[in-house]
């Protein structure tokens, strides 16, 4: 009863819901990406669904062409690109039907760097960055947490421009929040040189040069042994002096700057820390990092049953 009683309370201060010292926002949900294979005809369905029974072959690099549309900020023409490349080499893997499959490649490669293929580009984007913007306005509530990076559909050189740009304002990255509030002014059909955006950068970085924002670049981990083994991550902050710091993962949270996680195993096991790192000072002093990481916990006995255990009063 006592163990059920620990493990209620522990799951529910993952999900955000314990008491209100360790209440935490639960992530953000992340848009659902449809990809609906090589659908080049949008005006005719039985020509797609002859089409893909032909070239069947070809539906992953049609997925990640439909993925490289809705993922905000991707270059169209790259991505365009790519699905030529990829389809061709497709098409190569079977030498009986390579001369027609590399024909129909063509066609489809000129459809989409055309007026359809924009269409379906434009439509995508805005989606996304709906989604973008509507997840920074619950990052404003504190509804829930999220990064660009676990949101999964933003482009990583757009991410890259913003904080190089934002960097070499304020002389340190943005925070998550921060890189949100910078994504939720993107204008797609400008591209991420476009006029108006990066002024809001420059002027958004310029407002947020003296906010002592504490940011967590990266983090460390490490394994040592006493009695039992134990493994810590270690956060590497910029700014993270007097900050709160709240673990929300799967292993159990805690309010520490470093976690720590015990291994009281007797062999070995392969464990996961899911979950993020929230560092807290004030509503415009914060961030967030998400984490999976997964290692090997080691044994006080050793890797397997196999071994015999060797520590001092468990020996068999």
């Amino acid at each position: 009863m006592i163990k059920s009683t620990m493990l209620a309370t522990s799951v529910g201060i993952v999900l955000g819901y314990a008491s209100t010292a360790y209440a935490a926002a639960p992530a953000c949900s992340v848009k659902t990406v449809v990809t609906d294979k090589c659908t080049v005809f949008p005006n005719s369905s039985s020509v797609n669904t002859q089409l893909n029974k032909y070239i069947g072959d070809l539906h992953t690099s049609c997925n990640r062409h439909d993925i490289a549309y809705n993922t905000l900020g991707k270059d169209k023409a790259a991505a365009d690109r790519k699905l030529r490349n990829d389809l061709r080499k497709d098409c190569l893997d079977n030498p009986i039907t390579a001369t027609a499959c590399l024909a129909v490649v063509e066609i489809a490669y000129n459809i989409v760097k055309g007026n359809v293929g924009h269409q379906f580009y434009n439509a995508r984007q805005n989606e996304m960055l709906a989604h973008v913007q509507s997840t920074d306005t619950k990052l404003k509530r504190n509804t829930c947490l999220a990064t660009p990076e676990q949101q999964r559909y933003v482009d990583s050189n757009l991410l890259t421009h913003i904080t190089n740009k934002f960097q070499s304002i304020t002389k340190r990255k943005p925070s998550a929040f921060e890189e949100f509030d910078m994504l939720s002014k993107y204008i797609p059909s400008q591209g991420h040189n476009g006029t108006s955006f990066n002024n809001y950068i420059t002027s958004y970085a310029y407002n947020r040069k003296g906010v002592n924002t504490p940011v967590i670049n990266s983090y460390s981990f490490d394994e040592s042994a006493h009695d039992f083994y134990s493994y810590t991550f270690y956060p590497h902050l910029t700014n993270g002096s007097n900050a709160t710091y709240n673990w929300r993962v799967n292993l159990g949270a805690k309010t520490t700057k470093n976690y720590e996680y015990v291994s009281y195993n007797d062999f070995d096991s392969n464990v996961t820390l899911n979950g993020y790192l929230y560092v807290y000072r004030s509503m415009q002093e914060r961030d967030v990092m998400f984490i999976n990481k997964s290692f090997t916990a080691k044994g006080a006995c050793g890797p397997s049953p196999e071994h015999v255990c060797n520590v001092p009063g468990l020996e068999w």
